[in-house]
């Protein structure tokens, strides 16, 4: 996991009100209250929060499920060296995740990984909308079931 950045994707069904431009206002107010230096640009369908220091990036976007969408992250998530069990998340398996990408050599992203919290609090408030994050904790090993992460 050499890559220093952590991607947000909803996956999102019909009827839902999910919307990134409406994301990017909400997390904008959010992070402003940190103290955390944070820039805002979307790209297409994708907000990239660029956070410093340390360089950070999280990469956020609402996609439609289907087969073709996920093989492309799939494959950006390979590329990046970025494991991910493709399994969508809650605040208890984010907290398994930052845990791991610490034991993993992602300690000094700490402070800024907590900001994921907000992010996803601010995702799940749309509807019909479910969150995966990459990278996610790799299969299951005995390591991870003794050490409850």
């Amino acid at each position: 996991m050499k890559t220093p950045l952590f991607v947000f994707l909803g996956v999102v069904e019909a009827g839902t009100d999910a919307n990134i431009s409406i994301l990017k206002s909400r997390l904008e107010n959010s992070f402003s209250n940190t103290g955390v230096e944070s820039k805002f640009e979307i790209k297409g369908e994708l907000l990239i929060v660029t956070i410093t220091p340390p360089r950070f990036c999280f990469y956020i976007s609402f996609v439609n499920n289907d087969h073709k969408t996920l093989s492309e992250w799939k494959e950006m998530a390979r590329d990046s060296e970025l494991p991910w069990d493709i399994k969508a998340v809650d605040k208890s398996r984010i907290t398994k995740i930052f845990a791991y990408l610490e034991l993993n050599g992602w300690a000094k992203y700490q402070h800024i990984l907590q900001l994921g919290y907000t992010v996803l609090q601010e995702m799940e408030q749309f509807t019909h909308v479910k969150v995966f994050t990459i990278p996610s904790i790799e299969k299951t090993t005995i390591w991870r079931k003794i050490f409850k992460i």
